[in-house]
């Protein structure tokens, strides 16, 4: 580890560059610039510019992971098309989680029954795998 102040000779701008390169990344600028992580987050307290810099960065880098993920599902890879729907299509139904209402009776069983919308969805669910060629888990097995 280097000592507190080595990289402090740097200027405002090569640290904009390296925030700039690494996207973001403090460890990795810090690693350009040859001083410690500390000193980064040092220079980007002291200095507002810099913490735009590392927020555009970081937002240019959200921007390629999204446009790598969209060409995943334009090539109807299952796994992007599934990560997709349920991550932002949860206001359309496609969700991880599937509310259930259990019954206890006095043998003990457990009855479970599915609400209407999500044993249709459900359905659909099933009718996308299919024409998508995936076999999913049955949840309920």
């Amino acid at each position: 580890m280097r000592p507190a102040g080595i990289g402090d000779h740097n200027t405002n701008e090569q640290f904009a560059m390296a925030l700039t390169k690494s996207r973001g990344r403090v460890a990795i600028a810090a690693q350009h610039l040859g001083c410690t992580h500390q000193t980064v987050y040092n220079r980007l307290k002291k200095y507002p510019e810099l913490r735009e810099i590392r927020e555009e960065a970081r937002t240019n880098a959200l921007d390629i992971a999204e446009d790598k993920l969209f060409s995943a599902v334009e090539r109807d890879e299952p796994w992007a098309i599934k990560f997709f729907l349920s991550t932002q299509g949860k206001d359309r139904g496609y969700t991880e989680k599937f509310d259930v209402d259990s019954k206890i009776e006095h043998s003990g069983k457990v009855e479970h029954e599915m609400s209407e919308e999500r044993a249709k969805l459900v359905d659909r669910l099933e009718g996308i795998a299919a024409r998508l060629k995936v076999v999913p888990d049955d949840p309920f097995a």
